[in-house]
């Protein structure tokens, strides 16, 4: 579970930083504090802090926030978690086209535990999302997290 929470810690870092709340200094000073990760994950998330200073533009942001939103949405039904209201529809369409591909043979049955992974770096890799946006996916992410790991990453 320290990977899966120094994974969130550099996406929570990333959003302090795009958001004003966290200057370079103290967002590079946070991240070396972090537990190291593999490889790639480390490759992909080093990626997103070094982008994350950047400003986007307003399709950029609609971009991220729809993969944000499906990884999230993903994490919320791999851990058994509701969803909020207005993310239902979303939710049963996401169901619907899973079991439809597990039918028709296009999605081979993954662990859960490598499937949340997978989910929680493509989250954590997503770049820039309005404020709001971000803060919501955050809390939803983490409480999916913690439902599915049986811990607190606080």
């Amino acid at each position: 579970f320290e990977r899966v929470r120094s994974v969130f810690e550099r996406a929570r870092i990333c959003r302090r930083l795009e958001s004003g709340e966290l200057g370079a200094d103290d967002a590079n000073a946070a991240w070396r504090d972090l537990p190291a990760l593999p490889d790639e994950q480390a490759k992909r998330l080093g990626a997103r802090l070094e982008a994350a200073g950047e400003t986007a533009g307003e399709d950029v942001l609609e971009g991220n926030r729809a993969r944000a939103d499906r990884a999230v949405l993903t994490m919320e039904l791999v851990a058994g978690v509701d969803s909020p209201p207005d993310a239902r529809g979303a939710r049963m369409e996401l169901k619907v086209s899973r079991l439809n591909e597990s039918m028709r043979g296009e999605r081979e049955a993954t662990d859960p535990e490598e499937e949340m992974d997978a989910l929680l770096t493509n989250w954590a890799v997503t770049g820039p999302l309005d404020p709001d946006a971000a803060k919501s996916l955050e809390e939803r992410a983490a409480k999916a997290l913690e439902a599915f790991y049986g811990q607190s990453l606080d």
